[in-house]
């Protein structure tokens, strides 16, 4: 969420679904690791995956605090000088760039209608023309089957 609020329009999807892609690299990454650590045994097994965390868990907190907060959320927060600052600097331009207004704009009208229409919970399961519900459903149960999937895997133990 926070990198496709602070990103131009035009390159928006291509950063989020990268991200996901390395998201997925990641994943399976960690599941060759963690398939790797089976044939070593003992303690190590378990801690070693755990512990390779450890690092870039603590330099992606270290980097959060010097991140500015997303230019929707400042505006939400009535707080818009603050919010064209960080588009400012974020995009490399001036207050009266063309893209800077155009965007403010856009967020302020984005957050009226989203007033308008309080999200419930039950929006999410509804039938309507687009299918939300059915398309919810389907992504629960995908990643529900990515995780039996996984755990079904049977596991090495001994000589494989």
């Amino acid at each position: 969420m926070y990198q496709a609020e602070l990103c131009k329009s035009h390159v928006r999807g291509r950063l989020v679904t990268t991200e996901v892609l390395f998201t997925a690299l990641g994943i399976a990454v960690a599941y060759f690791f963690a398939f790797g650590m089976n044939f070593v045994g003992g303690a190590v097994a378990w801690r070693l995956p755990i512990a390779a965390q450890i690092l870039p868990a603590v330099i992606i907190s270290i980097v959060l605090f010097g991140l500015p907060e997303t230019p929707r959320w400042l505006i939400e927060r009535g707080r818009i000088e603050e919010a064209t600052q960080v588009m400012c600097q974020v995009y490399g331009t001036g207050p009266e760039d063309e893209y800077i207004v155009a965007e403010k704009a856009a967020i302020i009208e984005a957050l009226e209608v989203e007033n308008a229409n309080p999200f419930r919970w039950t929006h999410v399961l509804r039938k309507d023309r687009v299918q939300t519900g059915w398309r919810v459903w389907l992504a629960v149960l995908a990643l529900t089957f990515n995780q039996v999937r996984a755990r079904a895997v049977p596991q090495c133990t001994g000589k494989c």
